[in-house]
C-alpha cells in the first residue's frame, strides 16, 4: 500500500484501536523519536493497553524490503524504550499490514530476538483507510535452514501461453537431472519497457543433492550429467544439464543468482508455482515468502546486501553473521575495519546485546552515480546502519554511513575517469560481469572526492549525546566529536556536478543497452 494509504489507515486505526485489542487507549500518532542528527524516526501510533504497557503500532506495506522494515521497527522500539527510560517489560510492538506474503517469515524468525513482545495483524482496508476486517497473524514455527544454491536458472518466453506450457516440462527436467529439493517461479514483466522481447519467464532455484549422497551416488550423477569439474561453481552443472533439455523450449536462457532475483522482483510479478521434495507442501513448513527470502539471500549469502538481527549470545548465528558481513563489506575498507571493531567491542562488553544490521553495498560507483543521474534515485548508493541495544545499560547506539562529499570539485570527464580506474568501458563491463568492481571501489570513491564515514549516535533517557565520527585504529576504536559541516551530502555533490553526471549518463547509455532510466528504456 502506498504511503498516503498508510496514512489514512493510521488515522482510522487511531480512532478504532479496539479493532486490534479491547481497551487500547490512544497516546499519540506520528510519535517523534527525538535523537540527534537523524538517528530517530516516527512511530505511527503509540497506545496504552489495560495493563499500562506502551503499545507501539507500525503500519507497514509488505514488499521485498520486509527485512529492512523489521530493522526499522527494532530501531524505533529500542529508541523509544531507551530515550524514555522505559523497561522492556512495559513495551509491546504491533505490526499492521494488508499483506503478509513477505513479512510473515522474517517476523516469525525475529520475534524471539526482540526484547519487546511482537505481534502482527493482517487487515483489509478500503481506499479511504476504513478497516473492514482484522485478523491476528499466526507466526510460523522455528525451522532449520535450507541451503539453496546461488546458481539459478532463468527461462524466458515471448508469450504467456508458451511459458505456461513449459512449466511442467521444466519441473520434469529438474527431476531428470537428479534435483529433489527445488522450486519454480513464474515471472511476468510489468515494467515500463514496451520493447521487451521476452516478458514471461520461469525461474528455478534448487538445493544441491550432492552433500547428502554417498560417493558412489555422486560418481553416478557426475558421469550421467557429463560433469565439468573446472566450473567456479560446481552446482552450475545441474543448470547446464537442464539447459541442454530446454534449449529448444525457451526463447532465451539466462543465468540467475540472488541479487538478480532481487532486481527482477522490482519489475516482474513473481509467484511460486512449483515446490518439490523437502521444499514442497506439506513436507515443508516454510512459506512462499520465506522461500523467496532464502533465494534472495537477504539474511546472508549475498555480496550486495544483508539485513539481519542477531546477538553474540547465539554463538553459531553470530559467527555466521560476521562471516556473511565479510563479502558485503568488500570495496569499503573503512566499513570493514569499523564494523569488525564494533562487533568485537559488543562481544567483549555485553554478550547479551541485540544487534540489527541493514547493509547495502553494490560496490560499483559508476552504476550508483548513473542511477542518481538518470532517475534521481539515491537508494542504489552504499548505505550502512547498525543498531545496538545493550542488555546491561539503558543505551541504544546507532551507527550510520552513506556516501559523503569532501566539497572538492571534479574536473575530469567520466570517460577519462573510467579509463583510469578500470582500463576502459569494456573492462568495466567485464568487471561487472565477474562481480569484481569492488576491487576498484576505493579508488573510484577517491576519484569522485567521496567517502563513507561512519557516524555513531548514542541515545539514552537524556535524549542522546552528540554524534561522533567512528574510525578503527587496528583493533582499537577512535571516537571523535563530529564537526558541523565536516562532510557534505551526496545531494550536494549531485547539485554541484550536474554536468558531470549528465555526461556520465550519456557516456554509459552510449555503450550499454537497456539501462534503467535510459532514453532507450524510456522511449522503447
Amino acid at each position: 500500500m502506498a504511503d498516503h494509504h498508510e496514512n489514512r489507515i493510521r488515522d482510522f486505526l487511531a480512532g478504532h484501536l479496539d479493532l486490534l485489542e479491547d481497551r487500547l487507549a490512544l497516546f499519540e500518532t506520528e510519535y517523534r523519536l527525538a535523537s540527534p542528527s537523524g538517528a530517530g524516526g516516527r512511530i505511527d501510533i503509540v497506545a496504552r493497553d489495560k495493563f499500562g504497557h506502551f503499545v507501539l503500532i507500525e503500519i507497514k506495506r509488505s514488499d521485498s524490503s520486509a527485512r529492512q522494515a523489521l530493522h526499522e521497527i527494532f530501531k524505533y522500539s529500542a529508541l523509544f524504550r531507551t530515550t524514555l527510560g522505559i523497561d522492556h517489560t512495559r513495551v509491546r510492538v504491533m505490526i499492521v499490514s494488508t499483506d503478509w506474503h513477505e513479512l510473515l517469515a522474517p517476523l516469525s524468525e525475529c520475534a524471539d530476538e526482540f526484547q519487546a513482545p511482537l505481534e502482527g495483524f493482517v487487515i483489509d482496508a478500503d481506499s479511504d483507510g476504513t478497516i473492514t476486517s482484522v485478523e491476528k497473524v499466526k507466526l510460523l514455527p522455528k525451522v532449520g535452514g535450507v541451503t539453496l544454491c546461488r546458481d539459478h536458472g532463468v527461462y524466458l518466453f515471448r508469450t504467456k501461453a508458451a511459458r505456461d506450457l513449459a512449466l511442467p516440462l521444466l519441473s520434469n527436467a529438474a527431476k531428470s537431472v537428479h534435483l529433489r529439493d527445488f522450486f519454480l517461479l513464474t515471472i511476468d514483466y510489468h515494467g515500463s519497457r514496451p520493447d521487451l522481447c521476452f516478458p514471461f519467464g520461469l525461474y528455478v532455484v534448487f538445493s544441491s543433492p550432492i552433500p547428502s549422497l554417498d560417493s558412489a551416488a555422486v560418481k553416478e550423477i557426475k558421469e550421467e550429467l557429463d560433469w565439468e569439474p573446472e566450473l567456479d561453481s560446481p552446482d552450475e552443472n545441474f543448470l547446464i544439464s537442464i539447459n541442454r533439455l530446454f534449449v529448444s523450449v525457451a526463447d532465451d536462457i539466462e543465468i540467475g543468482f540472488p541479487e538478480k532475483l532481487t532486481n527482477i522482483r522490482r519489475d516482474w510479478r513473481t509467484s511460486v508455482a512449483v515446490r518439490a521434495g523437502r521444499l514442497g507442501k506439506p513436507a515443508s513448513p516454510l512459506s512462499d515468502g520465506e522461500l523467496l527470502s532464502l533465494a534472495q539471500a537477504i539474511e546472508g549469502g549475498s555480496s550486495i546486501y544483508l539485513h539481519k538481527i542477531s546477538s553474540p549470545r547465539f554463538k553459531d548465528e553470530w559467527r555466521l553473521l560476521r562471516s556473511n558481513l565479510d563479502s558485503v563489506l568488500l570495496g569499503m575498507p573503512n566499513w570493514k575495519a569499523v564494523v569488525s571493531s564494533i562487533l568485537d567491542e559488543v562481544e567483549t562488553k555485553d554478550v547479551g546485546s541485540t544487534v540489527s544490521v541493514s547493509l547495502y553495498n553494490p560496490a560499483d560507483l559508476p552504476m550508483s552515480l548513473y542511477f542518481v543521474a538518470a532517475t534521481a534515485d539515491f537508494s542504489h548508493c552504499p548505505s550502512l546502519e547498525i543498531v545496538i541495544e545493550g542488555s546491561t545499560e539503558n543505551v541504544v547506539r546507532v551507527l550510520r554511513s552513506v556516501l559523503m562529499w569532501t566539497g572538492k570539485a571534479i574536473t575530469d570527464t567520466p570517460d577519462n575517469v573510467i579509463e583510469r580506474l578500470y582500463g576502459g568501458i569494456d573492462e568495466w563491463l567485464m568487471t561487472m560481469h565477474l562481480h569484481s568492481t569492488f576491487e576498484s571501489e576505493p579508488a573510484a570513491l577517491a576519484a569522485h572526492e567521496l567517502s563513507a564515514p561512519v557516524i555513531e549516535f548514542s541515545c539514552d533517557k537524556s535524549g542522546g549525546a552528540e554524534p561522533h565520527l567512528v574510525e578503527a585504529d587496528g583493533p582499537a576504536i577512535q571516537r571523535t566529536p563530529l564537526v558541523p559541516g565536516q562532510f557534505l551530502s551526496l545531494l550536494d555533490f549531485a547539485e554541484a556536478h550536474a554536468a558531470y553526471l549528465g555526461s556520465l549518463r550519456a557516456y554509459l547509455e552510449s555503450h550499454v543497452g537497456g539501462l534503467p532510466g535510459s532514453h532507450e528504456s524510456d522511449h522503447g
